[in-house]
């Protein structure tokens, strides 16, 4: 048998003011003096400004506790009294509870915010104590319906205007409208986009396509507009159930945004028209919305 300590979890992910339950379990081939069984749980943020190792990177730390699930009494203040566990294997429970402001788990290129739960059994005659440590991974809630601004759930609509110009003569303008029903939305909920261009210049409107945050894109069929001419595109537009929520309400190192754009491709040498649409993703959904779908 190897001598050894693992941590076991209660289970798996965990929210913002939940209690995290979970115990330490040790194995020992022959009988041992403990001085301590001590776990510890830590939780930071890590921004790195620069590539630059040379460059210290900004932490900002969020939780430090520390629970003794096996410990003495003290004699005095250089001596604790020695527990003799036996061999075999034996389990001790231990419990955190998480404050209800935690951001979430979050990692990006130079950025992230990590837990990790560290147990440390202290042996007498031993240099180094029995070590195991886990990453615990906290959900991100978000509810919708207590975010400021409160129109989050009315319309929300943008224009872009192209008052085409050229040296011999100005031309009537192009017009991109594009209106979302919300201003916030969970992951698998859909966002009905409507596309409103009106076309009054001597330019041809080859097509228009709309791109999430995450870069992917997606085109509008049949969506050329021509000269003179009025159309409106309804496009259905569903949030991936992968779709990252994180709860950043008390880091001061990382912020998110997410937009809608929409893009009207005009040809060269004219500029597109862009609409950027802001909106805010959570984990509630707004009250009086439709409920979000599964995926087929």
């Amino acid at each position: 048998m190897i001598e050894k300590c693992v941590i076991h979890l209660d289970k798996k992910d965990h929210f913002p003011g939940d209690q995290l339950d979970g115990s330490v379990e040790i194995h020992f081939k022959t009988g041992k003096r403990v001085k301590a069984i001590t776990v510890i749980l830590h939780g930071e943020g890590i921004l790195k400004l620069e590539s630059d190792s040379r460059i210290e990177p900004i932490i900002e730390e969020y939780i430090h506790e520390e629970v003794e699930i096996l410990r003495s009494k003290k004699y005095n203040h250089a001596e604790r009294e020695i527990v003799l566990v036996t061999s075999g294997a034996h389990r001790y429970k231990f419990s955190f509870n998480l404050p209800s402001n935690l951001p979430s788990t979050f990692s990006l290129k130079k950025a992230n915010i990590s837990y990790r739960l560290t147990a440390e059994v202290d042996i007498q005659g031993y240099l180094e104590p029995l070590y195991d440590s886990k990453t615990v991974h906290i959900d991100g809630y978000v509810d919708l319906n207590g975010l400021v601004p409160l129109s989050l759930r009315g319309p929300h609509r943008k224009t872009a205007v192209n008052d085409i110009f050229c040296v011999c003569f100005q031309m009537d303008p192009l017009s991109l409208k594009v209106e979302i029903p919300y201003g916030g939305y969970v992951p698998l909920q859909t966002i009905d986009v409507n596309c409103f261009v009106r076309n009054k210049s001597l330019l041809n409107k080859t097509k228009s396509y709309r791109k999430e945050r995450n870069l992917q894109k997606l085109s509008v069929p049949n969506s050329a507009v021509r000269r003179g001419m009025q159309k409106v595109f309804k496009v259905p537009l569903q949030i991936p159930d992968s779709t990252e929520v994180p709860s950043l309400t008390n880091c001061r190192i990382l912020r998110t945004h997410c937009e809608l754009i929409v893009k009207a491709v005009l040809p060269y040498p004219h500029f597109d028209l862009i609409v950027c649409i802001p909106f805010y993703l959570g984990t509630v959904p707004l009250q009086n919305t439709p409920l979000p779908l599964p995926e087929e």
